[in-house]
């Protein structure tokens, strides 16, 4: 989700520094998820663990940071990963509509 606002340079330094990592693949799933507006993962990084993710952005668009949701994959069927990405999404616009305040405050 975190790539989603990264510019391709950002992307070939981390296929660099991941040798299991293809650019053209990432680019293309960066790409997907950016579209999306959200990303699902099921044991990517965890076996038997599953989360939705939706990006929080600043008022330019750039992304500040992501709200998530994550648990048992036996709990993110199907019928209820629709409602989670629902809620993930429009809570995220929501906290993207306030704002964080400044990008520099976190650096």
């Amino acid at each position: 989700m975190l790539l989603g606002g990264a510019p391709e340079s950002v992307l070939s330094q981390l296929v660099e520094c991941r040798t299991d990592l293809d650019l053209e693949a990432l680019g293309s799933e960066v790409l997907g998820i950016r579209k999306a507006g959200y990303a699902v993962t099921h044991g990517e990084r965890e076996l038997g663990a599953s989360a939705v993710a939706a990006p929080i952005l600043a008022a330019d668009g750039r992304v500040l940071a992501a709200l998530s949701i994550g648990g048992p994959t036996s709990r993110f069927t199907a019928d209820r990963v629709g409602s989670y990405v629902d809620a993930v999404t429009e809570s995220a616009a929501e906290i993207s509509s306030i704002g964080l305040g400044s990008v520099e405050a976190f650096l």
